[in-house]
């Protein structure tokens, strides 16, 4: 074990940079396309597609064309706790929107088009409807919500068994607690520069004075990626025997994670812009100082970063608003059936198609039934 600890050390500490061909693109909504505030602090997605984006001056709703802001003075249907939002979390199960500000804890009914404070879903989480929340991150079951705040410790909180239970709220740790997430079916949480395992009495794992100034846990590759605003990022490999390897990137100020579709890291730095690693050999495949297009890319002060189901990744800057890496658009080929040589071709008029694994495509025509055209050879005849 020690031996697989030292070779991931060894990984870690020399992985070299190296830039990749693709360039990436993204699309920028600010407060010129209808956002709230260039701040941009959060971002969640719920069951219908929405888009919600968190800033400091308001709440924000994308439909994919147009923004909704809420603010704590413009809502009829219950109010938002403060319009400095910190932290999102969609909770499918109830179709809540789970939301932190700078005054406490609420959240949004999908369903009813509502905003409710946290004491009313958990009459234990009272406290949490008036506290500063850091984050939000989703729990060990679908019910279950870790709430950090930052004067009270942290909350598990139970949306099936409407329960809030108070961590690390003693005088040397409530204003400490730094970040919490789930780690094979554990919660983990850095709190006063140590690593805890939180059960119900809390089990200290690891005294680190590295662990300083940590925004954000995040796993990957089944290790716990630290982000840290004063030692950048780190690395524990092992949780049962714990190490912490520093990974060397552009930058000491590292606020935020999130993995992609292609399991590529992005690491979100708050002065030198975003870094896309590789998972075989930690490589840097992306970064914005190697960047052809800088100007095009998100500010150097990233936020937050998210993935939605779309696979699209979300990018919050302070200053910039939200970006949205659009590398995964698909250029479109029309294929009319004047343009196919060989074979029968299919009618323009389309109905329905339908593509079993491999290269055939069904088509069902308005005029000439049903057509196969084949992908690979562009060869259109009858079924």
């Amino acid at each position: 074990m020690r031996l697989k600890i030292l070779i991931f050390l060894f990984v870690i500490l020399n992985a070299s940079s190296l830039c990749s061909a693709q360039q990436l693109s993204f699309q920028s909504f600010t407060s010129t396309h209808g956002l709230s505030q260039n701040s941009g602090y959060c971002i969640t997605q719920d069951a219908q597609g929405f888009i919600w984006m968190g800033t400091q001056d308001g709440l924000n709703k994308f439909n994919g064309n147009t923004i909704t802001t809420y603010y704590k003075e413009n809502f009829n249907r219950g109010t938002l706790a403060d319009n400095f939002i910190t932290s999102l979390l969609y909770d499918s199960v109830n179709n809540f929107l789970w939301i932190g500000t700078a005054a406490g804890l609420c959240y949004y009914n999908c369903k009813t088009d509502s905003f409710y404070d946290a004491g009313s879903c958990m009459q234990e989480a009272d406290t949490l409807s008036s506290l500063f929340i850091r984050s939000i991150v989703a729990g060990r079951t679908p019910f279950e919500l870790v709430v950090v705040t930052l004067n009270e410790g942290l909350f598990i909180c139970n949306t099936k068994s409407h329960t809030a239970k108070q961590f690390f709220q003693q005088p040397e740790t409530k204003n400490s607690t730094n970040a919490a997430t789930v780690w094979d079916n554990e919660i983990v949480a850095v709190v006063n520069k140590k690593l805890y395992f939180v059960y119900e009495t809390p089990k200290l794992i690891l005294d680190d004075v590295s662990l300083n100034e940590v925004r954000k846990l995040h796993i990957w590759q089944n290790k716990l990626w630290i982000a840290s605003i004063k030692n950048g990022v780190m690395v524990i490999a092992d949780k049962q025997h714990p190490v912490i390897a520093k990974f060397n990137c552009s930058s000491n100020d590292v606020g935020t994670f999130i993995t992609d579709q292609d399991n590529n890291l992005w690491i979100g730095t708050r002065t030198a812009g975003i870094e896309i690693i590789e998972p075989e050999k930690f490589n840097i495949i992306h970064s914005y100082s190697t960047a052809p297009n800088q100007n095009e890319w998100p500010k150097k002060f990233t936020l937050s970063l998210f993935k939605d189901r779309q696979h699209n990744i979300w990018i919050g800057s302070s200053g910039g608003g939200f970006s949205v890496n659009t590398h995964t658009k698909k250029e479109f080929n029309l294929i009319q059936k004047s343009e196919i040589q060989f074979g029968k071709a299919a009618h323009n008029m389309i109905l329905s198609m339908y593509k079993p694994d491999g290269d055939l495509l069904y088509m069902g025509t308005q005029l000439e039934g049903l057509r196969i055209h084949n992908l690979n050879t562009g060869i259109t005849q009858n079924a």
